[in-house]
């Protein structure tokens, strides 16, 4: 099965589970992601929303270099909150791997997406300090549309 998630342009949604590690709560969340293509970089738009209280939104625009076979595919993104963030997708058979760090070290993470068809992913991820995880996330995503 060929990836859809990142290689195909397209409209995601996603629900799952966001947990805040450090106070042991945990919120329900819902994301949308959308993956554009341009020849010399692709873009991944993404907003995830906790219902929280008070509720709050996460936003970040992905930089991503083409995807190459055999190569980590490098991006970068810039978060209001978080700063620069640097790091690289690993595709290997159905899975996607994102590792990932703040461009101060401070915080680094993980999301692993697995293709459950071409239409569903399962993705979890963590964020935190080296060593330390502050918050956890799972989700499942559903292809909305395509855009090509």
């Amino acid at each position: 099965m060929n990836h859809t998630f990142l290689l195909e342009e397209a409209v995601w949604d996603a629900e799952g589970l966001y947990s805040d590690l450090t106070r042991g709560v945990e919120f329900r969340c819902v994301a949308q992601s959308t993956v554009t293509h341009q020849p010399h970089v692709w873009t991944i738009s993404g907003e995830m929303s906790l219902f929280s209280e008070p509720p709050v939104s996460f936003q970040n625009t992905y930089t991503v270099q083409p995807y190459q076979p055999e190569a980590p595919t490098p991006w970068t993104s810039f978060n209001p909150d978080l700063g620069k963030i640097q790091g690289q997708f690993i595709i290997e058979k159905n899975i996607i791997l994102s590792t990932y760090a703040t461009s101060d070290g401070q915080l680094e993470g993980q999301e692993k997406m697995e293709q459950i068809d071409p239409d569903t992913y399962s993705c979890v991820g963590i964020l935190g300090n080296p060593g330390r995880p502050l918050f956890s996330w799972t989700v499942t995503l559903h292809r909305r549309k395509n855009l090509n």
